[in-house]
């Protein structure tokens, strides 16, 4: 069998885990000194996401704003072209052979050609 002397540093190991054991117990219940770092770096954490999700969130609201402006814009600019589209498809199926010479060389002159006389 070996001595006391013999497992010396086996000893030494486990009293220093037993040491260590019983610092973060005392630690713990005194003050709950362990647990208020935990809880203020979880905080921290916690209070810089939400900083980081609050300017996502306005950034992603900004950039809304700016594709519904540019939506609506593009909507206007369809209705006009459409308004367009069925004045000149009015137009055109009001259009006529003209029923005299006279009407043909009226229709020249708006225009812009004169006829030679």
């Amino acid at each position: 069998m070996k001595t006391i002397s013999e497992h010396k540093k086996a000893i030494i190991v486990i009293a220093g885990i037993i040491a260590a054991i019983m610092l973060v117990f005392y630690l713990n219940r005194s003050n709950g000194y362990v647990t208020r770092i935990i809880r203020n770096m979880t905080q921290q954490q916690q209070t810089q996401i939400n900083n980081d999700y609050q300017t996502q969130l306005a950034q992603s609201k900004k950039e809304r704003a700016a594709l519904m402006d540019e939506i609506a814009a593009a909507e206007k600019k369809i209705k006009t072209l459409a308004q367009k589209i069925q004045k000149i498809d009015g137009d055109i199926h009001a259009n006529r052979k003209p029923e005299s010479s006279n009407e043909l060389r009226d229709r020249f002159r708006a225009l812009g050609f004169n006829p030679v006389e």
